[in-house]
């Protein structure tokens, strides 16, 4: 694999400069209007009354509120409730939009504030001088969530910002490279507590649940073995982790489900037992469904289909969007390649991983990887690189989808030459 090896040092020397130009990652004004335009598209625009919190009320989140509120004032009709009626409002109430506002809590002073609808924005702290910030519409009678959508934001006006900031925004729950993934909860007899856990039967059906506190804990023991799929619907934002009876954590998830549901897939052994940890990343609560299904076979063999790369002696697998792809680094320094033909009418391409690894990924256009096989390094351009993703946790590269040769070609390692298993995922948007 040394000519791959070759391809990621020239790609590191890209990978500062493109950084913010790849990957979802964008500036903080940008991801205002495009969280504008998103709501605009999800919400009848009927001249409705808009209430928009922030969850936190930190500089940040407020700072998101009051663009976001200009935003949907400019381009849409809707009726929006003044931040101060809402302040007077949550007063009257006994609330504080100081502090953290639940989503129940947004719903009841929308309410009462007249509105038809609420808008919540979040903002967590990606570490690497990133930020995530979310968007969510519920309608106050139905609780019908609208839409949800997430924003990756990297911007230096956001340093000064927190300069003075007593409230930051909180870290992202999923773990940070080399500590403890989880604290280990303290025991209790309480109903859905790790020493009490809810049931889940291993029958795909859906199972009805509230999430009531900051986090809800399932026992599931599946009766053969092969792959566990378990997967959360519903409003919340919901983020899931696998461990096993000694809490050793297996496998997590955050939005790989419907919207930005979670859904873990792990290969399990039959009469085992396995413990779910469910919470929700906004620290909301409310209602949502659970179901645990049982494949036969492992993911492994789901291995995309193997073939040749003209010029080249290495394997490259074959992978289609909309499925993921279970593979092991089996020995240090291990590089994989996958080819991916993207099917017309695809717009935008989203390929990332999961599990417990430091991934590097690179994506290379058939064009470019022809270069490279003919005249090596000095034959590829800034061109012939649609994303890259360095690796501290798992990789997510974003890009459009090229208009004339509609193959690229993927390059995924271990960051820190570790052995282990991960999970390649390839989703396309129309």
């Amino acid at each position: 694999m040394k000519k791959y090896g070759i391809i990621f040092i020239v790609l590191s020397v890209f990978v500062t400069s493109h950084m913010f130009a790849g990957g979802g990652v964008q500036k903080l004004n940008p991801a205002v209007r495009k969280a504008a335009s998103y709501l605009k598209k999800k919400l009848p625009n009927d001249g409705s009354k808009l209430a928009i919190f922030s969850l936190h009320s930190n500089t940040l989140e407020n700072f998101f509120v009051d663009e976001l509120t200009d935003g949907l004032s400019n381009i849409t009709s809707f009726n929006i409730v003044d931040r101060t009626q809402l302040d007077a409002i949550a007063k009257e109430m006994g609330f504080q939009l100081s502090g953290e506002v639940s989503d129940t809590e947004q719903v009841q002073i929308g309410k009462k504030a007249g509105a038809n609808r609420v808008i919540s924005v979040s903002v967590q702290n990606m570490g690497q001088q990133q930020h995530r910030f979310r968007v969510r519409a519920i309608d106050v009678e139905t609780a019908r969530l609208y839409g949800a959508e997430s924003f990756t934001v990297s911007d230096p006006v956001i340093d000064s910002m927190l300069k003075a900031d007593p409230n930051p925004p909180p870290d992202s729950p999923q773990p940070a490279a080399n500590k403890p993934a989880v604290n280990p909860p303290q025991p209790s007899d309480a109903a859905g507590s790790f020493a009490n856990p809810i049931v889940l039967p291993v029958n795909n059906t859906w199972n009805s649940q509230t999430l009531r506190t900051s986090e809800l804990w399932f026992k599931v023991t599946p009766s053969t073995a092969g792959a566990l799929v378990v997967e959360t619907d519903g409003g919340l934002d919901t983020y899931m982790e696998l461990f096993d009876t000694a809490r050793n954590k297996l496998s997590y998830n955050d939005d790989n489900g419907s919207s930005l549901n979670s859904k873990i897939e792990y290969n399990v052994t039959s009469g085992r037992s396995y413990m779910l940890r469910v919470t929700d990343v906004d620290k909301a609560v409310g209602p949502f469904r659970i179901k645990a299904n049982a494949i036969s076979s492992s993911l492994s063999s789901s291995k995309p289909n193997v073939i040749d790369l003209t010029g080249s002696t290495e394997t490259v697998l074959e992978i289609t969007t909309g499925n993921s792809y279970v593979n092991r680094f089996a020995k240090a320094g291990t590089i994989h390649l996958y080819s991916l033909d993207i099917p017309s009418g695809y717009r935008s391409v989203n390929i990332y991983t999961e599990g417990n690894r430091d991934i590097s990924m690179a994506i290379i256009t058939l064009i470019g990887m022809a270069r490279y096989l003919t005249d090596g390094t000095a034959g590829m351009s800034n061109s012939d690189i649609l994303g890259s993703s360095t690796g501290r946790g798992n990789a997510n590269v974003a890009f459009t989808a090229p208009q004339s040769e509609r193959t690229c070609y993927i390059l995924v390692s271990e960051s820190n030459d570790k052995t282990g298993l991960y999970t390649l995922i390839a989703q396309g948007a129309r």
